[in-house]
């Protein structure tokens, strides 16, 4: 390992390699799962965001998430049906949570087909569109509804 005399995005990823090949295991073996956020850097400095949570638990953001999510069902419960699982093609959507700081993209799902864990989310306009309570019966709102879902697949925004 060579000493870093210059910080750049190269010296960044030499860092978060180090991380994750000599901290991470450690902190596995105390009982944490960890996240490692995006880095930031200027000339002297690297900065990021670690967060550590016991095995098997829900990070912050996933319990801040799901009490979101409580509380649109509340606030939703005749326009989306919370416990349907969409299918397009191969990929399985769910919601699995709900962001009100996000004004465009407040419905946050899982994609049972990813590996990475990674969440997508929605418009709340797709949200009621996708996750009726019936599918819908006229030949529009079909069209409109595999429209939506073609969105999620190809452009969707992700977390």
């Amino acid at each position: 390992m060579n000493k870093i005399v210059k910080i750049d995005s190269s010296a960044c990823d030499d860092v978060r390699q180090q991380i994750e090949t000599h901290l991470l295991p450690i902190l596995k073996e105390l009982g944490f799962t960890s996240k490692i956020g995006r880095m930031g850097y200027d000339n002297s400095s690297i900065g990021f965001k670690m967060e550590l949570t016991l095995e098997g638990e829900k990070s912050r953001q996933e319990k801040k998430d799901l009490a979101d999510l409580n509380w649109a069902k509340t606030i939703y419960k005749d326009d989306i049906d919370f416990t349907k699982i969409v299918t397009h093609g191969s990929k399985k959507y769910e919601i699995v949570g709900w962001s009100f700081i996000s004004r465009k993209y407040p419905i946050i799902l899982k994609d049972h087909n990813r590996k990475d864990g990674m969440l997508t989310k929605m418009t709340l306009e797709q949200g009621k569109l996708l996750f009726q309570h019936q599918f819908p019966k006229s030949v529009s709102e079909r069209k409109e509804f595999s429209k939506a879902l073609d969105i999620i697949k190809n452009g969707a925004v992700n977390e």
